[in-house]
């Protein structure tokens, strides 16, 4: 799909979830969350393929499709300085998880990154909080719950597609499991940093 369309896309998602007040603030945030994460994917496979190579990396440094980032960069940057100005309906004001949640994903593109491994941030974190309001019975830690927990914990295994070894896909999506339980505000910043070692060490 054509980078420009991705790009109005966002905008009108992001648009629709922030004034439409027909839908919970909590549902919204979650939605934007996992369909601005969505597309974030399609955003990177449109610019750099399927899978980060030698080969596709030399296309990118020859600067081919490499201005369409910019579009990621405008749109974080205005979802940040709306935090500071006129924070979303579905936000509050310095949201540490939009100011994460926008910063995370241009670093990657910054740094040519593959956004793929992100993936568990973008899915796993959000229904770990909406199971977690429907089952709110079984609390663990402060606001989280035991379904939200397991909720994180298994779509983390099946975000964690990429990571051919099992014991590995195991003792990630466990630590990115706990990191969301315990993370607090910065659960977001907290879950990338297993992914982010693990890449430093393992071809993904």
């Amino acid at each position: 799909m054509n980078c420009t369309i991705l790009f109005l896309v966002v905008a009108l998602l992001v648009t629709v979830l922030d004034r439409w007040e027909k839908i919970p603030k909590f549902y919204a945030r979650k939605l934007a969350h996992m369909l601005c994460g969505l597309i974030i994917l399609l955003f990177d496979m449109n610019i750099n393929g399927n899978r980060r190579s030698p080969q596709v990396n030399d296309v990118i440094n020859t600067g081919k499709g490499s201005h369409y980032v910019l579009f990621i960069y405008l749109i974080a940057v205005t979802s940040i300085l709306r935090c500071f100005i006129c924070p979303f309906r579905f936000g509050v004001y310095r949201d540490k998880g939009i100011i994460v949640y926008n910063t995370v994903v241009s670093l990657f593109f910054f740094f040519k990154l593959p956004l793929y491994v992100l993936t568990p941030i973008f899915f796993a974190d959000p229904m770990a909080a909406i199971v977690g309001r429907q089952f709110p019975a079984y609390s663990i830690y402060r606001k989280k719950t035991l379904h939200g927990t397991l909720a994180c914990f298994f779509v983390s295994l099946v975000s964690l597609y990429y990571v051919e070894n099992y014991l590995h896909t195991l003792l990630l999506g466990l630590s990115i499991c706990l990191l969301e339980l315990f993370g607090g505000a910065l659960d977001n910043l907290c879950m990338c940093f297993p992914i982010f070692i693990y890449m430093m060490f393992f071809n993904v």
